[in-house]
Order: C-alpha cells, then sequence, then structure tokens
C-alpha cells in the first residue's frame, strides 16, 4: 500500500524517528493509528469514566496529594490495561 503524506505530517514522522521514538516511519504510522483507532472506539462512558477519573486527580493535586512522577510506570500500566482488555475481547 502506497500512501501520500501532507509534507507537514511527514516531516512531523520522520522527526519522530530521528529522535529515536519510533524505529521507522511505517512504525510511527502504525503506532499514531493504532491510538486513532483507540480514540474512536470509546463510547460516551468511556469518555464520562475517564473524566471522573482525571477530576479525582485535579483534586488530589490541588490538595498536594501526590507521588513521584515515573513516565515508564504509567506506560506499562496503560499498555498492561489495554493487552488486557484487547484478551477480554
Amino acid at each position: 500500500m502506497n500512501i501520500s503524506l501532507d509534507p507537514g505530517i511527514q516531516a512531523y514522522l520522520e522527526a519522530q524517528v530521528q529522535a529515536g521514538r519510533y524505529n521507522s516511519i511505517d512504525d510511527a504510522v502504525n503506532s499514531l493509528l493504532a491510538v486513532a483507532k483507540l480514540e474512536e472506539e470509546l463510547t460516551p462512558q468511556d469518555l464520562e469514566e475517564l473524566r471522573a477519573e482525571v477530576e479525582v486527580g485535579t483534586a488530589d493535586a490541588d490538595r498536594g496529594d501526590v507521588g513521584d512522577w515515573d513516565p515508564a510506570d504509567l506506560k506499562r500500566r496503560v499498555r498492561d490495561k489495554v493487552n488486557s482488555e484487547k484478551k477480554a475481547g
């Protein structure tokens, strides 16, 4: 399959590969499209649950009740959740 990309999008993808976020433009496109697909599959209930969770987090932060930021742990937990949801069906 051949796809023509907007020059700005192509430059963005190339920059992401050069920055080491992806191994290739194919990897970047596949990853970004997977995210877009997940977003499209969110139901209104999913969005409401996310908003409620963000509200709880914001309230915690406003009180100063926050822990250390560990992006690697967050990515692992999100990937684990996505994988368990895929297996569940």
